[in-house]
């Protein structure tokens, strides 16, 4: 904090996806420096967005929700940070971070990794794309209009339609699903549900 020039610095590194080492070395500084100062950047996000959205009574757009996968200390420590943006205006109306279970195979190799994990951290939460939905729209439906529905944009998660299921019946919420389509190889024409998407 007795270096404020280092605060834009550290952003422009942040954004341009460099490591904290790397920013460090770059601006001559150690690298707890930088992330002490992107925590504090993080926090200062956090509160504009909370400001922008104070003055907001009434959302005027479709929203598209999807979960950002990143994950803490090692890839199998999984987090999904909930984003609601609007569809035309790309404002970020909602975040919400969830740890949740890693997908794909598990080998024993992983699986030894994860009880290791489990074992220091406890274990790891169900549900929780269905929670993190949950508390998504808990602070999106407050801001719809009275009788209008607010319309959600999401890929094909069970998790999304099973959260939503309580307000789509109400009339407040209309969900359209666009599941991600299979991969396909470099040279393949896109498929008629990947162009859809």
């Amino acid at each position: 904090l007795k270096k404020p020039a280092l605060l834009p610095k550290v952003a422009a590194g942040l954004v341009a996806c460099g490591a904290s080492r790397q920013i460090a070395r770059m601006l001559g500084c150690s690298h707890t420096t930088v992330v002490h100062q992107a925590n504090r950047i993080g926090r200062h996000a956090l509160l504009l967005n909370a400001l922008a959205l104070e003055p907001l009574e009434k959302i005027r757009e479709p929203v598209v929700l999807d979960h950002f996968e990143t994950f803490q200390y090692c890839q199998e420590m999984a987090v999904g940070v909930a984003t609601v943006a609007g569809a035309r205006s790309r404002f970020i109306y909602a975040m919400d971070p969830t740890l949740h279970r890693l997908g794909g195979e598990m080998r024993p190799a992983r699986a030894k990794r994860l009880k290791s994990l489990v074992r220091r951290h406890g274990t790891l939460p169900t549900g929780s794309y269905r929670k993190s939905t949950v508390r998504v729209l808990a602070k999106l439906l407050p801001k719809v209009r009275t009788g209008e529905a607010l319309r959600l944009i999401a890929d094909g998660k069970p998790d999304y339609r099973t959260a939503a299921a309580p307000h789509i019946a109400s009339g407040k919420l209309k969900v359209e699903s666009y599941p991600n389509p299979p991969r396909r190889t470099k040279h393949e024409p896109k498929s008629e549900m990947a162009a859809l998407r």
